[in-house]
């Protein structure tokens, strides 16, 4: 595994090279459009969005007759708060992929993020109308953090439990409620629906994560302990696990098991 990680980070510090060596030279072009993903993804994990904007400019340039890179851009944009911007390219990208599902949730969110509640509200439920359980969890999760936006965060909690409900494996409705349990103080509900999703997929690092954040807050040390051990044994390079883990072990004197997560 190792050797895979280095290998992945020398294939993009070797296609940041060529880019930068198109761009010196006056012309950026990829034979295909993997490399494009690759740059974009690179710094958008580095904070580095105008830089991910510029690249997703050169993909389009390119491959401008696909609706990946418009969607790409818009994702970016709305990361910048730049939800007007981010409208003008999903409407480009909506008139490549009518009918696209990504599209209209990230038309909500551009929608809300300029104060159009109403609007990015109702675009949502004329999508519930035919959406099977797997589409209805994706809604469900663009709904809460509508609701996000407004620090409303028990009606945030709510959302993305009916997300989860309609299906256990949604692995972004289990991100977003990392944080919104603690603002919603719903810990004992957290441990049971975390529980039960569990019971579904045994193997979900995040289900475990939260079931051990939830425990955590309830002073339940010993538990905690073994939910945040299944979420690192069911994903070697979750961090957050690790650490949580550790600051449990530390506070109840187990300090050699702390020192194993630390390492």
């Amino acid at each position: 595994m190792r050797q895979n990680l280095t290998s992945t980070r020398k294939e993009i510090f070797d296609t940041i090279s060529k880019y930068e060596e198109m761009l010196d030279k006056g012309r950026v072009c990829f034979p295909n459009e993997g490399p494009y993903h690759q740059l974009i993804d690179y710094f958008e994990k580095e904070c580095l969005l105008d830089r991910a904007i510029e690249v997703a400019d050169h993909a389009l340039a390119q491959f401008g007759f696909t609706a990946d890179f418009h969607i790409r851009k818009a994702s970016t944009l709305l990361k910048m708060d730049l939800a007007d911007q981010a409208l003008m390219a999903l409407d480009k990208a909506g008139a490549l992929a009518p009918g696209f599902l990504k599209i209209d949730l990230m038309r909500a969110e551009g929608l809300a993020a300029l104060g159009m509640k109403e609007q990015a509200l109702d675009l949502l439920d004329r999508l519930k109308e035919t959406a099977d359980a797997q589409v209805l969890s994706e809604i469900l999760v663009c709904e809460a953090l509508i609701y996000e936006q407004e620090h409303a965060y028990e009606h945030m909690f709510y959302l993305l439990k009916a997300a989860l409900e309609a299906n256990p494996m949604n692995d972004e409705a289990l991100s977003r409620m990392m944080l919104c349990v603690e603002h919603a103080g719903k810990h004992e509900e957290s441990v049971e629906l975390h529980k039960r999703i569990i019971d579904e997929d045994p193997f979900s690092h995040l289900a475990w994560y939260n079931l051990g954040a939830a425990y955590h807050y309830l002073c339940e040390y010993d538990k905690a302990i073994e939910a945040y051990e299944y979420a690192f044994l069911t994903n070697e390079f979750f961090e957050f696990a690790y650490r949580d883990c550790a600051e449990v072990c530390l506070y109840v004197k187990n300090y050699q098991k702390a020192l194993q997560c630390y390492q």
